[in-house]
């Protein structure tokens, strides 16, 4: 640009020695016009000029007779020369647009990175968060109405198979990019400037879409949602303005009026946002995360006092379940491969409707010191990337992860990692 000054100014010397006033005053116009557009294209305002900004100039026509110069005509805006010879202005009129886009390339967010079954809002937890980002794009500081459905459209090429519940929308209040339920309160946008600088007042906000997770959810479900930004009136702080939902695109142009140009693109992903209709639009999804469990129980007879009386029974010796004989069950969890991990998972199996001394049918009795000695009652193993065994005390008061209490056999293992297992085996002896 400073090039561009120096040349204008060695053209007015040049020029003026060369008395060639008439062509100068031509050329100059034109040589700001081009500096003006030039700063344009490099200045921090994508919205362009603010809309009614007043534009205004003036023609001049030199001309000779006879070799003497005549005085200079201005030009006029209507051709009445009666009321004088005045400037050619219009105002700029008001483009109204908005991008909206989604906040990461992949499920939920940054707050809610793992969204699980049963995932709710309040008691300190913030509920499953998704993230979008909303721009003014348009010429003018603008409110923008929020609202967010469910699409069957997943961004992902996953597949929507749930709704959420409890839907909410709320305005990032300190620009942090966190969802804070303390902070993060606003449900529209107020005043988004048009152009972003360091005073405060930025083109871009983040917006929140909060939910709350059925706990009947399973680990690969989808529900994929669409935010719409509806443009709005401007002007007023801390007031919601009204929504804008027409344009002046089938209107006269009309030089003294600033009038209304939505500009936004089509999301031809989502029914309720066309072409140039204020409203900018874009989808995201949740993606549950969590373990797949399963549980089974067996039995297996490992001892009776007539085939085989004493453990380890021979080879090709095959005990039967009859009184006095020892069952062993085991209990198997498996947590599948690709499932988020599951903590504190805590088996517990009820014989007290068979057990000896528990009010019901007699049939069995739990046995102590099976697995390698006093204080040995139940065994758990544990595959996860390596077998770990660990034999268990039947106490509550031994301070490890088994006990019997109760006629109840209760195994707590601290964590399973999708694709790990655990196994828990105890015996009892039929009565």
């Amino acid at each position: 640009m400073a090039g561009l000054a120096v040349f204008i100014e060695e053209c007015i010397v040049k020029f003026s020695r060369k008395n060639l006033y008439p062509l100068l005053q031509l050329l100059i116009p034109a040589l700001a016009l081009i500096y003006t557009q030039a700063g344009l294209a490099a200045g921090t305002d994508p919205g362009g000029t603010a809309a009614g900004t007043s534009v205004a100039n003036q023609a001049t026509l030199d001309y000779e007779i006879g070799g003497i110069p005549q005085t200079q005509v201005l030009s006029d805006n209507d051709g009445n020369p009666a009321n004088g010879s005045n400037a050619t202005t219009f105002v700029v009129d008001r483009k109204l647009d908005a991008l909206v886009s989604e906040n990461g390339a992949t499920y939920n967010s940054s707050t809610t990175a793992t969204v699980v079954p049963g995932l709710s809002q309040g008691g300190g937890s913030t509920g499953a968060v998704l993230s979008f980002t909303v721009t003014n794009e348009g010429n003018e500081v603008q409110d923008f109405s929020l609202s967010a459905a469910p699409t069957v459209f997943d961004p992902f090429s996953g597949t929507d198979n749930f709704d959420a519940t409890n839907v909410n929308i709320f305005v990032d209040g300190n620009g942090n990019g966190t969802y804070e339920p303390a902070i993060d309160t606003a449900t529209y946008i107020d005043e988004l400037d048009y152009f972003g600088n360091g005073a405060g007042n930025p083109s871009s906000t983040v917006v929140f879409v909060v939910a709350d997770i059925p706990a009947v959810q399973v680990n690969g479900d989808i529900a994929a949602y669409v935010l719409n930004a509806q443009v709005a009136e401007g002007g007023t702080a801390a007031t919601q303005g009204a929504d804008i939902t027409t344009d002046d695109s089938a209107v006269a142009d009309d030089p003294a009026v600033v009038q209304d140009v939505f500009a936004d693109s089509e999301n031809t992903n989502n029914a309720g946002d066309g072409i140039s209709d204020g409203i900018a639009s874009i989808e995201d999804a949740y993606l549950i995360s969590s373990p797949t469990l399963t549980i089974a129980k067996s039995s297996a007879v490992i001892s009776d006092p007539f085939t085989c009386p004493v453990l380890p029974c021979a080879p090709g010796t095959d005990p039967k379940a009859i009184p006095g004989a020892v069952i062993e069950y085991t209990i198997a969890i498996v947590n599948a491969t690709g499932a988020a991990a599951a903590t504190n998972v805590s088996v517990s199996d009820d014989l007290s409707s068979e057990i000896v001394g528990g009010g019901g049918t007699e049939s069995i009795d739990f046995l102590l010191g099976q697995y390698g000695g006093a204080g040995a009652d139940i065994e758990l193993t544990v595959n996860s990337g390596g077998t770990v065994v660990t034999n268990l005390g039947a106490s509550a008061f031994d301070g490890d992860a088994g006990q019997f209490v109760a006629n109840v056999v209760t195994v707590t293992v601290a964590n399973l990692a999708g694709g790990e297992s655990a196994e828990v085996r105890f015996r009892v002896e039929i009565q």
